[in-house]
């Protein structure tokens, strides 16, 4: 059989959202490669990275290209005269898309872009939200297992990617079973520090230590009882890993007035999205901590002008202050939930996947002050209406940009799920509810 061999082709197109110069700075950082030579390759219309490819490695180099931004071709070996730019140096898997053609007669499937959908409405969940409140006060709390089982369905069953749904598999016995032990425990501890402060003050400290092991349970059990298209994700993330990045970043972040907090920051991104897998394939986050930096500045920085533009207006109708701390609060929060939310899901990958964060100023502000005053004023009741349109924004705002063909990714990963459900399914057989 022969040995089919392959040229790795730029035809001078860059992805959507890259210049030449950020293609060139991000291809730098994965390969050997200097940023000047790659910058300069990239400005052609036609131009070689890799020479006489063997087929099995070709996905390798278009995804590593396609993930810092620059669109490729595979094309079966011909004549070629073009010196190429030798990606072979590198050592990152890469991630991202793929546009590959592998033989003359036309190219492979290319990548396609999909968003996510949520198809809940506002008057449908509140039936669901208002039952599940009433049953749970009757119940002095026994049902509110159930009802974190209903509401968590309602949401899984309404998000659809590439027309399927997810699933949420957990039993309420099982949440159930993890609450009263989280209750037994906690009750023990307000009774203890109610009449031996002192014990109580070193359970505090303990329960700090232990925090960090209840949440990875919990992201595990989450994580597990989730589904898509009959694939489970999974959570391995340790209580080392979690002790760090919930505990030991945030008190060095507090010991520096704050100024590590974006590192603080990215450790628990990386902690949370890195830990996770989809049937066996991980999930990536893919950005520095300069970008988290860059975020948080930017992020800060508007809103203490938007701040003192709203104290410069309230002094003239004589409400200065409280007009600068509203604005403060409204525009840090958007600020940062956009920026953050764009930077995290712009740099996340799953194989050859990529995701997108499209999430915008004006439309965030207006749904986050929507929401906030429909619940204010009507003490409440709106919040189920405010979940489903989060929801429904959140789902609208992030894409997928699958890189291979999805019914083939997806097959992949019900086969390897298959090999691991059984032998872990009773390992998770109760949770602490968070």
């Amino acid at each position: 059989m022969t040995d089919l061999r392959y040229d790795i082709v730029f035809n001078g197109q860059i992805r959507e959202g890259f210049s030449v110069d950020e293609a060139a700075r991000a291809l730098s950082k994965r390969t050997a490669g200097s940023e000047e030579r790659i910058r300069k390759a990239l400005t052609k219309q036609h131009h070689v990275f890799k020479h006489d490819v063997a087929e099995g490695d070709t996905d390798r180099y278009v995804q590593q290209l396609f993930a810092a931004g620059v669109i490729v071709d595979a094309v079966l070996v011909t004549e070629s005269t073009t010196s190429p730019t030798d990606l072979s140096s590198s050592s990152a898997d890469g991630s991202g898309g793929i546009s590959d053609t592998k033989d003359d007669s036309g190219p492979r499937d290319q990548p396609q872009k999909m968003y996510f959908q949520f198809h809940g409405n506002g008057a449908e969940y509140f039936k669901i939200w208002i039952v599940n409140i009433c049953l749970s006060i009757v119940t002095l709390g026994i049902y509110s297992a159930w009802a974190k089982v209903r509401n968590k369905r309602y949401f899984y069953g309404n998000t659809t990617l590439d027309g399927s749904s997810f699933e949420y598999l957990a039993s309420p016995i099982t949440i159930l079973k993890g609450r009263i032990v989280a209750i037994i425990v906690f009750g023990s501890y307000a009774a203890v520090n109610h009449f031996y402060p002192i014990v109580g003050s070193v359970l505090a400290l303990a329960f700090m230590i232990l925090m960090p092991w209840v949440m990875v349970r919990s992201f595990a059990f989450n994580a597990f009882y989730s589904a898509y298209r009959g694939v489970r994700f999974r959570f391995n993330g340790t209580y080392g890993g979690a002790l760090a990045a919930f505990v030991g970043y945030p008190i060095l972040a507090a010991f520096t007035l704050g100024l590590l907090a974006p590192l603080a920051y990215k450790k628990q991104v990386y902690f949370f999205a890195g830990n996770h897998e989809f049937g066996q394939s991980r999930f990536e986050v893919d950005a520095s901590t300069r970008d988290f930096f860059i975020a948080f500045i930017t992020g800060f920085c508007a809103s203490l002008v938007a701040a003192l533009v709203a104290w410069i207006i309230g002094w003239v109708i004589g409400v200065a202050g409280l007009l600068a701390a509203l604005t403060f609060y409204l525009c840090t929060f958007v600020f940062f939930a956009v920026l953050l939310t764009n930077l995290v899901f712009n740099n996340l990958t799953l194989a050859l996947n990529q995701f997108t964060g499209e999430y915008e100023l004006k439309s965030y502000a207006v749904l986050f002050i929507t929401n906030t005053l429909g619940v204010i004023c009507t003490l409440g009741l709106f919040i189920p209406f405010a979940k489903v349109r989060a929801a429904k924004y959140k789902a609208e705002h992030t894409g997928f940009i699958a890189g291979t063909n999805m019914d083939e990714f997806i097959a992949a990963r019900q086969e390897s799920s298959r090999a691991m459900g059984e032998e872990l399914a009773e390992v998770f057989d109760w949770d602490f509810g968070i």
